[in-house]
């Protein structure tokens, strides 16, 4: 399943598992409840607006949803659920994941507090 293989690519990618834990630092010293739903956006960028339209169909079909960036080509993808590392990463590996297919690059996610 999808999450069990993020869950591997995780204890790959050091670099990303390492941010996300820093931004999972910086909220529990703001005593922030992880446990609490809330929204959750990825950005992503494409040079070219047909693999950025498919990349939409395909994650607008998965439940997500999709808006444009401040920046021609950006793209930004939200879904909403506790803050938990695995999910979080989970998702970000799969719209990554999904990016590429489409010649798209992941950014990066961030959650407002």
């Amino acid at each position: 399943n999808s999450a069990g293989r993020a869950v591997n690519i995780i204890i790959k990618n050091d670099v990303a598992r390492k941010q996300a834990e820093e931004k999972f630092s910086a909220l529990q010293q703001n005593e922030d409840d992880l446990d609490r739903n809330r929204p959750i956006y990825h950005l992503l960028h494409f040079e070219d607006v047909t693999n950025a339209l498919a990349f939409r169909s395909e994650v607008v079909n998965n439940g997500y949803v999709v808006t444009s960036g401040d920046v021609e080509g950006d793209i930004i993808v939200l879904h909403i659920l506790p803050l938990h590392l695995v999910k979080v990463m989970a998702h970000a590996y799969y719209l990554a994941d999904c990016a590429k297919k489409y010649q798209g690059t992941y950014v990066d996610w961030q959650v407002n507090q």
